[in-house]
């Protein structure tokens, strides 16, 4: 195995002898070089890392982005013989020195010496990692592998930093990120270019990037970027954001058309985000979208209760203001009641990309998961929801520092009759629900004794109509039904008039819209409009 000191263009050599291209195997994700003992070796055709290198302590690892090639390594498959006896032979171990994961379920069956495969996201080594790390810089060898973004999928109530293999692998100055891999040859190609493998490494060309550098650097590594874990921005990456993004924070506002700036653009404005989410520094140009308040408002702490039956998006009725951090303290004594559940701040949940103009930071609701005591921070502020799981699950929670924000849900009583108090609260955006639409809009949208139940109950309709309709022609085209007998268009004319009186504006208009944007704005006038017909 190449010593600390030799150059990394060896340990790659070494590792991929006699390999012009390896195979990909579904779809791989991506892999991030944070410190100076990590290195990239192999590229998918973005440039990013798909599989990387490090030495930890007189030990080392090497890493993939799927593990479906530790399934390959465990059948001895002929295709990829070669890329693994050179992985070994790197690693000075032969293979009768290899022990699985799988194998193992206490720290006493952990190798002495030896390579330690670990297919999948370390699960069976949860408890174990403490160990697998002292194995490790004993001068113990790993060879792991997971599709990062795949395990996030079998994992919703989970985050990467919550994965046992992603907390082994941050030790030696490597992280797993949430994209995907993308190549178009089905292979991942050998690269030849030193300089095309040393951008590859995002820790030492953060270190290194000056303003001549920085557009290259930030449109190289945008997705990257937005995909990192918090663990690891947090104990590889601050300082060196901190000095590369104070200069370069994202034009909100400005208009660019050239494709590598727009890129530029997204790839500072997730660098900004990750730096002011993970130093807790209110995000600079709020007080346009989604809002700040003049001056500070007076924080307080609530209890609130859910009995959810499935899988969605509770309103709570707060907002946090930008740059406070959310407490969250569980009232429940069963430690598993918090299992699924999630706290957002921020309703947008959409995050602009492709955008000529930035009017907003791109990405503005931030999510965690539950825990008996969790701690958010928001650099933008916004409604506190939370989002439970698939399963019926009864939560008790506390929010601490949190504003009451304008709340009405014709499915809760209690908000219908608190309007006319709840209407003034300070809370920078308001929710109105009715039973199948939900509308979020900024509070000073809220006019002096708005009452939102007609407009409530028209669009419920208007949605229940939609839905119906779509419904009937489905059945006619796919079963044969005919719609014209179906019960539910008994005493129904009424709303169907209405549906297409609304909705058909669009057809007779003189001039049509012209845009997307005027599209939406003429959306909103007929919202407002339905109010008087």
């Amino acid at each position: 195995m190449a010593s600390l000191a030799d150059d990394k263009d060896g340990w790659r050599a070494e590792i991929l002898r006699g390999i012009s291209s390896v195979p990909t195997i579904g779809v791989p994700g991506h892999l991030a070089c944070c410190e100076d003992f990590a290195a990239p070796i192999l590229l998918d055709d973005s440039g990013q890392p798909v599989v990387a290198a490090a030495q930890i302590g007189k030990g080392a690892i090497i890493v993939f982005s799927h593990d479906g090639y530790m399934e390959k390594f465990k059948q001895n498959d002929e295709n990829f013989c070669q890329l693994f006896n050179n992985c070994l032979s790197w690693l000075n171990v032969d293979r009768k020195m290899v022990v699985y994961d799988e194998n193992i379920s206490k720290a006493s069956q952990l190798p002495k010496s030896g390579a330690l495969v670990v297919v999948g996201g370390g699960d069976c080594l949860e408890k174990l990692v403490p160990d697998v790390i002292t194995f490790l810089t004993n001068g113990g060898c790993l060879i792991g592998g997971i599709c990062p973004w795949g395990w996030l999928q079998l994992n919703p109530s989970k985050c990467l930093d919550d994965m046992p293999l992603q907390n082994i692998i941050m030790e030696a100055g490597l992280s797993f990120t949430e994209d995907y891999s993308i190549t178009r040859d089905r292979v991942f190609t050998v690269p030849t270019s030193s300089e095309k493998m040393k951008n590859a490494h995002f820790g030492q060309t953060l270190k290194t990037v000056c303003d001549k550098s920085f557009e290259e650097f930030a449109a190289s590594t945008e997705y990257c970027t937005a995909a990192l874990p918090k663990k690891c921005i947090e104990k590889y990456l601050l300082k060196d954001l901190e000095e590369v993004i104070s200069g370069h924070l994202p034009h909100l506002g400005e208009a660019i058309k050239n494709k590598t700036l727009k890129k530029c653009q997204r790839g500072s404005a997730a660098m900004a985000s990750m730096y002011l989410e993970s130093s807790c520094c209110k995000a600079p140009g709020i007080e346009s979208f989604p809002g700040d308040f003049e001056s500070e408002p007076q924080l307080h702490s609530v209890t609130i209760t859910i009995n959810s039956m499935r899988q969605e998006r509770h309103t709570t009725g707060y907002y946090l203001p930008a740059g406070t951090f959310l407490l969250v303290k569980s009232c429940n004594t069963n430690s598993g009641a918090l299992s699924g559940w999630k706290i957002r701040v921020g309703a947008h949940t959409d995050r602009l990309s492709n955008q000529h103009t930035l009017h907003r930071w791109p990405n503005i609701s931030v999510v965690t998961n539950l825990n008996h005591e969790t701690q958010l921070f928001s650099p933008y502020g916004g409604n506190i929801y939370l989002e439970s799981p698939e399963k019926p699950s009864l939560l008790s929670i506390t929010l601490e520092n949190v504003v009451e924000a304008p709340w009405f849900d014709l499915t809760k009583p209690e908000t219908v009759n608190n309007w006319q108090v709840s209407c003034q609260s300070p809370g920078l955006w308001a929710e109105l629900a009715g039973r199948h639409i939900i509308f979020t809009l900024p509070s000073t949208c809220l006019k002096d004794g708005f009452n939102p139940t007609e407009m409530l109950m028209f669009w419920d309709k208007i949605v229940q109509v939609t839905c119906n309709i779509f419904s009937l022609h489905a059945m006619h085209t796919i079963v044969g039904i005919d719609p014209w007998h179906h019960p539910w268009l008994r005493n129904q004319w009424k709303d169907i008039h209405q549906y297409l009186k609304v909705f058909r504006e669009y057809e007779r208009a003189v001039n049509p819209p012209s845009d997307n944007q005027d599209k939406i704005d003429r959306k909103i006038v007929s919202l407002f409009d339905s109010l008087t017909r």
